[in-house]
């Protein structure tokens, strides 16, 4: 049997007692997305969770109610909330001699126990009988990422690899945002100027080698306006036939070893996604490099813009975690689609 792997994000469970003491008695839970398993979904809900002089917002919560409140997070989320002592590793409903955190809802305040969830399998009483597992037995689980096919192959056969490209979201530094589709992450498209250098060692110039100083011509402190509850929501992806330089972008110097120069690159990279940003000018360098990016969400102060973002590995200089702006302000410039 093939079961798909999952990593879960931070999200919360909550007892209906709970629930009403952080979004008010007259408010249900609305329930937005159906889970792998079954019964399970997540809820429109989000609370915050603050740690000693740290915070992370939007953090979901999931559904129906549980008999006790639980918060669910990775360990770099209890280093940066500086959580002490440290959450225990534990199974889901394994609450004894763990932390407690604080958790903030629009309506109230409460604090409830956080774990960092063991490694786990889900899976209905039919898929149980036919794996011959029984619940809390420990398994082990066989990576089968490596496949070998067997034929007999003849000149011109052709093998095509289809990759899942679904666009995803991770959380990084200071509730900070980074998009991936696929297997990978996104970076936002600058504008650049090369400048050739000399350093204290030898340069032979074999095949045009070159030290280059890249510098910023266009911006690149921005934020992105993103929805949560429909990730693609503003994003379009463009593919672009595969070059000769697959892993460069219009203005790159890439060497011709046709003409034995640089030349410059006129041609998109292979994939593009366009965004909506807006720039955040408390956003500036620092020592000649870009400092962190400012806590999210970002109360907005500028004008919207699409912004393009191009693979990781064909960008020269590089903003990938981005600030997230504050939706709530910014009614008038994203309404919910009717």
């Amino acid at each position: 049997m093939k079961i798909p792997i999952e990593v879960s994000a931070r999200h919360i469970h909550l007892t209906q007692k709970d629930f009403e003491k952080l979004f008010g008695k007259e408010n249900p839970i609305s329930p937005i997305k159906k889970l792998s398993q079954e019964g399970e979904f997540a809820a429109e809900e989000k609370v915050s969770l603050i740690g000693k002089d740290k915070r992370i917002d939007d953090v979901r919560v999931l559904g129906p109610f549980r008999k006790n409140s639980q918060v669910e997070i990775a360990l770099t989320d209890a280093y940066h909330l500086k959580l002490n002592p440290l959450p225990k590793i534990k199974v889901s409903g394994d609450l004894a001699n763990t932390t407690k955190i604080l958790v903030h809802g629009p309506k109230g305040i409460i604090k409830a126990p956080c774990i960092i969830a063991q490694r786990h399998l889900h899976c209905s009483e039919e898929e149980a009988k036919k794996l011959k597992i029984k619940n809390n037995q420990i398994i082990k689980v066989k990576n089968t990422s490596t496949y070998k096919i067997e034929k007999r192959w003849k000149n011109g056969d052709q093998i095509l690899i289809e990759l899942p490209m679904k666009i995803r979201a991770e959380r990084r530094y200071n509730n900070s945002l980074t998009l991936l589709r696929g297997p990978v992450y996104y970076s936002l498209r600058i504008e650049k100027e090369y400048k050739s250098i000399k350093i204290n060692y030898d340069n032979f110039s074999y095949k045009g080698s070159v030290d280059w100083e890249i510098i910023p011509k266009s911006a690149w402190n921005y934020g992105l306006l993103i929805d949560s509850t429909n990730i693609l929501r503003g994003l379009e992806v463009k593919e672009n036939p595969v070059s000769k330089y697959p892993f460069s972008d219009r203005g790159d110097l890439i060497w011709s070893s046709d003409s034995g120069k640089y030349i410059t690159w006129t041609k998109d990279a292979p994939v593009i996604i366009t965004a909506r940003g807006m720039k955040i000018p408390q956003w500036v360098m620092k020592n000649n490099s870009a400092d962190i990016p400012p806590l999210s969400p970002v109360k907005p102060e500028g004008d919207l813009e699409v912004i393009t973002l191009i693979p990781y590995g064909c960008a020269r200089l590089r903003i990938t975690e981005f600030p997230v702006m504050d939706i709530v302000l910014m009614e008038d410039i994203m309404r919910p689609s009717k």
